[in-house]
């Protein structure tokens, strides 16, 4: 195999993969996604024994809620690098729902 060629080849797939991942699930998806991973991230169960951990809106969760959550947005971030959509979409659903459920009306 030619020398040269190789360096080129693994140019042309590695910018192939780059591309692919950025494609991810739709723009309507991806706002959703960032909206409740402003309430994600604003979890911070940092003590042993902490009952409650409140996010940035007030809602209260359990560190293993915040955990949980936290772990369902990696999955979801990586089902839309893989362009798995659905699975992206179910797992949003059920964070949705539990953090819908403890929103400060």
């Amino acid at each position: 195999m030619n020398v040269k060629i190789v360096p080129v080849a693994a140019v042309a797939i590695l910018s192939w993969t780059a591309a692919a991942a950025q494609e991810g699930c739709n723009s309507e998806l991806e706002l959703s996604i960032k909206r409740y991973s402003q309430v994600i991230h604003s979890l911070r169960p940092d003590k042993p024994g902490q009952a409650h951990v409140y996010a940035a809106d007030g809602s209260a969760f359990t560190p293993a809620e915040a955990f949980w959550m936290q772990g369902q947005l990696r999955k979801i971030e990586t089902a839309c690098k893989l362009d798995a959509s659905p699975d992206a979409l179910e797992r949003l659903g059920q964070v949705r729902w539990l953090i819908n459920s403890r929103a400060q009306r």
